[in-house]
């Protein structure tokens, strides 16, 4: 799961971040006033503090880790909106999904396209990461590998799922 810290003497170089009460984050930005960081392990509710040079702790803050969100899903002509769309989009073994939705963070997780083991390809995760990191406006890009009949889309990130979004993959 991808975080933005915002705030002030950050100092030049990168020291460390700690999250979910422990140390296990991947800095992937350190400015005097920025700070962005990859949690590796997420703990729904804990703190985050930032060590400056010297060892020395900032004061910790709160926060409650967010599972990711699929607000809509293209599947060539056809968009999908959860709970507004009436018609799903027709997903078979090789066509390519674009989803769009909030919290994905910058590094691969998982995209389940069927209720069964194998997980899609994923082509793409989340490309305006490096230049724009937030927790809005992100997009996965997989290929279907596997589809059943009836089943959904979830996308995993940072050990969280997200809400399932119906997808038919029946024949007509």
């Amino acid at each position: 799961m991808g975080v933005v810290i915002s705030g002030q003497n950050f100092g030049d170089s990168a020291e460390s971040v700690s999250a979910c009460d422990c140390v296990d984050t991947t800095i992937e930005r350190w400015t005097p006033t920025r700070i962005v960081v990859m949690i590796n392990i997420v703990n729904p509710q804990s703190v985050i503090m930032v060590e400056h040079a010297g060892g020395v702790w900032s004061n910790s803050v709160p926060y409650i880790a967010l599972a990711p969100v699929i607000s809509r899903i293209d599947v060539g002509p056809c968009t999908y909106y959860p709970n507004i769309s009436r018609k799903l989009c027709a997903i078979t073994p090789g066509t390519q999904v674009t989803i769009h939705g909030r919290f994905f963070g910058s590094a691969p997780g998982q995209v389940s396209l069927c209720d069964c083991d194998s997980n899609a390809t994923v082509e793409s995760w989340n490309p305006n990461w490096a230049t724009n990191p937030g927790p809005y406006d992100n997009t996965i890009v997989v290929t279907a590998v596997q589809v059943v009949c009836g089943s959904g889309i979830v996308v995993e990130s940072g050990g969280m799922w997200s809400n399932p979004v119906p997808c038919t993959t029946c024949p007509d």
